[in-house]
């Protein structure tokens, strides 16, 4: 991912800062039911998650969750929960995983240091962030596996970390991307949007 990390002012609100926001500012934030991240010091807030998000993200995290079972291995996680990658960069994406050797540590309901694999689920008004900026601090830090869920576009796209850049995962022959990170897990991208056509009809009033 070479392109340029920017975040449009369209997308998020960037709360002003005279000095770089700590994590002591951002925990200060008064829970308003948005998102509140810290991003090379800056406290940005979008919008809540939205119905569609958060089904993507339930169906997803299935995925994840049901590995971690079957292996007894790792730590499954959904937002929100914070990944404080230092002082001025705190995240919170939208799946986890943390692998039993990885060095990071649960404090105050927070994980510090870069999870294991990452997944980000693209929102129409956070479109660069969700797909540029936060994949660059991911690669950054050294999260080691990133996967980009794209609703609008019916896409996932997988990425390792290679040399300090992420280099997509090609699918297999059938459509199915694997995990490199969680070794076995496999997701199918047409599968799962069709799951979530299925949930959305079945909410759809009957005229």
């Amino acid at each position: 991912m070479s392109i340029e990390p920017l975040v449009h002012p369209d997308e998020v609100d960037m709360v002003a800062q005279t000095h770089p926001a700590t994590l002591e500012n951002l925990a200060a934030t008064p829970d308003d039911g948005r998102t509140h991240e810290l991003i090379d010091g800056e406290i940005v807030v979008s919008a809540a998650r939205t119905f569609g998000h958060q089904l993507v993200s339930q169906l997803m995290n299935g995925h994840l969750f049901d590995w971690v079972r079957e292996h007894g291995t790792g730590l499954a996680l959904a937002a929100p929960t914070d990944v404080v990658l230092d002082n001025i960069q705190v995240l919170q994406p939208d799946l986890l995983y943390i692998a039993d050797d990885n060095r990071g540590e649960i404090v105050d309901g927070r994980f510090h240091g870069a999870p294991d694999l990452v997944v980000e689920i693209v929102s129409p008004t956070s479109r660069s962030r969700d797909s540029i900026v936060k994949p660059m601090r991911y690669a950054r830090f050294g999260v080691r596996e990133f996967w980009l869920v794209d609703p609008d576009h019916r896409s996932i796209t997988a990425y390792d970390l290679v040399d300090g850049l992420y280099t997509e995962r090609l699918a297999d022959t059938d459509g199915s991307l694997a995990s490199g990170v969680m070794g076995g897990l496999r997701v199918e991208p047409e599968a799962l949007f069709a799951e979530v056509d299925r949930v959305i009809a079945r909410r759809r009033p009957i005229s």
